[in-house]
């Protein structure tokens, strides 16, 4: 496990020079102009003679039940076409709410549980607008029943903790491939590598829920009309949109699930989705919309919410304590990591163990290292704080790099840039080129089949080689920080597309930013009532923001797609990083929870000066 990896190119095109179009900046994406001069129609854009409008009840607690409901007065209303309610036959058959490959996480697709503010839950409704359907949900009269609710994972762990929910494990909140156990990975004997070490140290490390807010609130529109392609069976074909990007987890399978029909029966009305990134995670509107119009008579239907109500999909919280043992020549002997993350308040993330799911994500990057002794665990526990739906497996090299920052630290091997230069893709030391090594951040991805590489690794997941630097400036009175610079060199094997490649650095390094010194969602903890669920109090960092960013591309030849590429993916979402820069700028403690707000910055700063 820890030896260099050998690179073996598969197929015709691996070596290929000469290229026409791949690796050219003179050819517009398909999209492009569609996108740039307002002709694309995205779901918000979409609308037809004679559509409606639906909505559901939203739970106003952070955890709660529906004793009872009286829609009399809401059904009265003139332009209420539809209120249905969770007890409603059609709807109770519809498949479970889940994201795409949760197997045992889920909830009814209208239930009688919310299990997080702002939670679709017991009524929804169809009216001729927006207006109407506000006024039916008004004039709902519910009973609730408030329920205990958690909004921390390390809170959902502790014994005695209320189990959120009892129907997918009764004896804790824990979920995931085991419900009972945390997922283990082990490499060789760590306490046999701890006997070996010359020092031992424990570093922690914390990330909060981020949003998946969208910059407009999701529209879920559908109709039933005749196939255009011809309808020899006689059954309406089922025109929707798409909000989600991996077409398993869309309305084109999820809603016809229970529905009486098949998935020919479906096609999604446009290819846009407007933004969105590693969104597992589909809206319950892609289900309601089919449902509700078949119910009129195919009628189009908009299910719509509000930008506030956007707020309910979120990159989940992740705590790390790592334990790390290395000998005075900086050699890593062993690791044993313990990682606690949330699966939010459907349950279920990680069930199953494909990809990059099998393996601990505080794992995967020292499987990478030369360190022959790895133990780590990962437990997923449920909670009340919204979805979940990015993947565990992000945070998978900052663990990684906050342990080779520590060793260094400890050890006294400080190397700056002066000191070093790039040759052949290695960090050589200027001083002595007999000492070299590899730019190795790893990130992920998921390949096709032209000519995978050859490394020890899963089968269907390739890494990225990427070596990241940023600079920062700390202004000690205020704890304010400031990215200055960003410099990005990243292996893609082979740059396809040039403005999609650094656009894809561009990007990862932007969202970077802000979760590294903004971005955290807040919950009050007496109600678990969101507190910043909108776009000016969720910090967003914005163009005034923007660090400068420098993108090195890197053409090695080495991935697993065509011409040997690679891509980005995840590998410089590492808001870790950032922090190592703060600490070097402050000389302080490394802040072990992001964002690196001032208050944090300054309780550092305060150490220091007492």
């Amino acid at each position: 496990m820890g030896e260099t990896s050998v690179w073996e190119p598969e197929g015709a095109n691996q070596d290929r020079t000469d290229f026409k179009v791949v690796g050219t900046w003179d050819h517009p994406g398909r999209q492009s102009w569609d996108m740039v001069s307002g002709a694309a129609k995205y779901p918000t854009d979409l609308w037809m003679e004679g559509t409606l409008t639906a909505m559901a009840l939203r739970c106003p607690y952070g955890h709660a039940k529906v004793k009872s409901l009286d829609i009399a007065e809401a059904e009265k209303i003139e332009g209420v076409k539809l209120v249905l309610t969770y007890e409603d036959e059609e709807l109770a058959s519809m498949p479970k709410y889940r994201p795409s490959y949760y197997e045992f996480g889920g909830s009814p697709l209208l239930g009688d549980e919310a299990e997080f503010e702002g939670d679709e839950v017991g009524v929804v409704v169809v009216a001729v607008n927006e207006e109407v359907c506000k006024q039916a949900l008004d004039a709902v009269k519910v009973e609730w029943e408030v329920l205990p609710f958690i909004l921390d994972p390390r809170e959902a762990a502790k014994p005695g903790a209320p189990i959120l929910r009892p129907e997918m494990n009764p004896d804790s909140n824990m979920t995931g491939n085991t419900f009972g156990a945390a997922v283990e990975w082990e490499l060789g004997c760590v306490e046999d590598g701890f006997k070996e070490a010359d020092h031992i140290e424990v570093i922690d490390y914390g990330r909060p829920m981020w949003s998946q807010f969208r910059p407009m609130p999701p529209a879920y529109f559908s109709y039933w009309a005749d196939d255009a392609w011809g309808n020899p069976d006689g059954e309406k074909m089922c025109y929707v949109t798409n909000h989600a990007h991996f077409p398993g987890n869309g309305p084109i399978v999820s809603a016809y699930y229970g529905a009486g029909s098949y998935a020919d029966k479906y096609r999604a009305l446009s290819p846009y989705m407007a933004a969105r990134y590693c969104d597992f995670v589909e809206k319950r509107g892609a289900q309601f919309a089919p449902v509700l119009s078949k119910r009129l008579g195919g009628v189009p239907v908009r299910y719509v919410q509000s930008r506030r109500e956007s707020f309910d999909a979120a990159v989940p919280q992740t705590y790390l304590t790592m334990r790390i043992g290395f000998k005075d020549d900086g050699t890593l002997v062993a690791v044993q990591s313990e990682n606690i993350h949330q699966t939010g308040a459907r349950g279920g993330y990680g069930d199953k163990t494909h990809g990059h799911l099998v393996l601990p994500p505080n794992a995967q990057g020292f499987k990478q290292t030369v360190s022959p002794n790895v133990y780590s665990t990962m437990g997923y526990y449920v909670t009340n704080g919204a979805c979940t739906t990015a993947d565990p497996g992000q945070p998978m090299y900052e663990p990684v790099n906050l342990a080779f920052a520590k060793m260094a630290d400890v050890l006294g091997l400080d190397v700056t840039a002066d000191e070093v230069d790039l040759v052949d893709s290695l960090i050589t030391l200027k001083a002595d080129p007999t000492k070299q090594m590899p730019i190795s951040g790893m990130g992920q991805l998921a390949v096709g089949y032209c000519g995978k590489p050859k490394v020890p690794f899963q089968t269907d997941v390739i890494r990225t080689m990427n070596v990241d630097m940023c600079e920062v400036a700390v202004d000690p009175e205020t704890g304010l920080v400031e990215i200055l610079d960003y410099v990005v060199a990243h292996d893609f094997g082979k740059v396809i597309r040039p403005s999609s490649a650094l656009g894809q650095i561009e990007n990862a390094i932007t969202m970077n930013s802000g979760r590294a010194l903004r971005e955290e969602l807040i919950w009050d903890e007496a109600t678990g009532v969101l507190l910043n669920g909108n776009m000016y109090d969720y910090k967003v960092p914005t163009i005034l923001d923007q660090p400068k960013i420098e993108p090195v591309p890197v053409e090695t030849r080495c991935g697993g797609g065509a011409y040997g590429s690679t891509g980005v993916a995840h590998a410089h979402a590492n808001p870790g990083l950032v922090g190592q820069a703060i600490q070097n700028a402050t000389g302080g403690d490394f802040i072990d929870m992001v964002p690196y707000t001032p208050d944090k910055v300054l309780a550092v700063l305060g150490k220091i000066a007492q």
